[in-house]
């Protein structure tokens, strides 16, 4: 069923000819999906300029083409939100010790929007991110002095990440106030 959606999405089929390219015995389903994602849509009022749009470009039942055009709204959108999520991630900085666990669930917040879109930041980077971020915290000064001390290799994002984690969980249990 989705294939000839992909090749329209490759440009391989022209988007007026998606409603041609559905086989008889699947008709009744594109309908069904057409009809499901304008009415979910219409329920919310942040979706109807979608939804009317949606009405306005796809041929009347044809769910191929509404898909089409979710995918390629949502495409640009999650773009975008991958571009402020990167440029959130360069500005991300920690002042404290009590804000290490913010700061850390927001990091790997903004990292999980930028792989939406398909984005990635070398492992390399994002360690000496997150230690720059840190190198004021004197709490954090011991276990990143100690996370630098092996090879590259062992210095990954993921092993950073735990020292951090490592790092809070001790914090928490000396100040119990502080989580």
């Amino acid at each position: 069923y989705w294939n000839a959606l992909r090749e329209q999405q490759a440009g391989r089929i022209p988007f007026a000819d998606l409603s041609d390219t559905v086989a008889e015995e699947q008709k009744a389903l594109d309908l069904k999906l057409y009809s499901a994602v304008v009415l979910s849509m219409k329920k919310h009022s942040k979706a109807m300029t979608l939804a009317a749009k949606i009405q306005a470009r796809a041929r009347f039942g044809c769910g191929w083409q509404a898909v089409g055009i979710l995918d390629k709204h949502f495409g640009h959108e999650i773009a975008k939100l991958a571009r402020q999520a990167h440029g959130k991630l360069m500005a991300l900085s920690l002042k404290h010790m009590n804000g290490l666990d913010d700061y850390v669930t927001e990091f790997q917040r903004l990292i999980s929007v930028m792989k939406e879109n398909g984005d990635t930041l070398p492992d390399g980077l994002l360690v000496e991110m997150i230690v720059k971020a840190c190198q004021g915290v004197e709490q954090l000064k011991a276990p990143l002095a100690d996370f630098q001390n092996p090879t590259l290799e062992e210095q990954t994002y993921d092993a950073v990440i735990e020292v951090l984690e490592n790092a809070w969980t001790m914090h928490v249990l000396l100040h119990p106030n502080a989580g």
